[in-house]
């Protein structure tokens, strides 16, 4: 909730959100929590009211909040992930001005985690206008050992998607994926771009296509009848299966 910003006030937002279930940002912070609460309790009451940290209202697919599901802990982590990332868009969305830009950086070589980012972000209204793949992360880093984080961020800059668009079959785009997919790969990979890291670059461009496009329509049905929206993660398993081939 930004309920303090005007609607359409601000120009630009970066955002570097949680990576799905890489991090868990609230269970790390109760060692300082609990320290912080001894130390400073009586200064800021307010902010020391809990016996630990919040963690329901916290953006990660955390599987602990839902052990006593069994087996739909996980599908129900990654719901919530991707429905609190949704809000979030959505109220970027409602603060930015007309022309304005949003830049979301993503580290994480998961298509699923892909999914969930790409779904929130073009659900919001936004079209990715252009992605950067920049190398930051360090393979040596215990913070990247052993997680899902590639060793690029991939940077997708994003702006208010025109409404009343068409809607377009995915049998109509998946020719133009593969073909993004070959070209930007090709162009990364001279750029020195290689292993995991090299079709994780094309998944922006990926997206950019289809958010240009939204909404894309399947062949595959609802219980309604009508034809179910595509799930980001169908053209970039396509667009990875392309740069493998290569």
């Amino acid at each position: 909730s930004l309920e303090g910003i005007e609607t359409g006030s601000i120009d630009h937002v970066c955002i570097d959100p949680p990576y799905e279930a890489n991090v868990m940002y609230a269970e790390c912070s109760d060692f300082f929590y609990v320290w912080m609460k001894r130390s400073l309790g009586s200064v800021f009451p307010d902010l020391f009211r809990d016996q630990l940290t919040n963690k329901d209202d916290e953006a990660v697919a955390n599987e602990a909040r839902f052990a006593g599901f069994g087996r739909k802990k996980k599908p129900m982590a990654q719901s919530d992930y991707e429905r609190k990332m949704a809000a979030c868009f959505r109220e970027i969305h409602r603060v930015l001005s007309d022309d304005g830009v949003l830049t979301v950086m993503f580290t994480h070589k998961s298509v699923d985690a892909w999914d969930k980012l790409a779904s929130s972000l073009i659900g919001a209204g936004f079209a990715i206008r252009s992605s950067w793949p920049v190398h930051t992360e360090s393979e040596h880093s215990l913070h990247q050992a052993k997680k899902n984080a590639a060793q690029s961020t991939i940077l997708l800059t994003c702006r208010k998607r025109a409404p009343g668009g068409e809607p377009v079959w995915w049998d109509e785009l998946q020719g133009k994926v593969r073909q993004i997919a070959r070209e930007k790969a090709k162009d990364f990979e001279r750029q020195g771009i290689r292993g995991v890291d090299l079709y994780i670059s094309t998944f922006g461009p990926t997206l950019a296509l289809l958010s240009e496009q939204w909404p894309v329509l399947t062949s595959e049905m609802d219980e309604q009848g009508n034809p179910k929206p595509l799930r980001p993660e169908v053209a970039l398993d396509l667009a990875r299966t392309e740069v493998v081939m290569l």
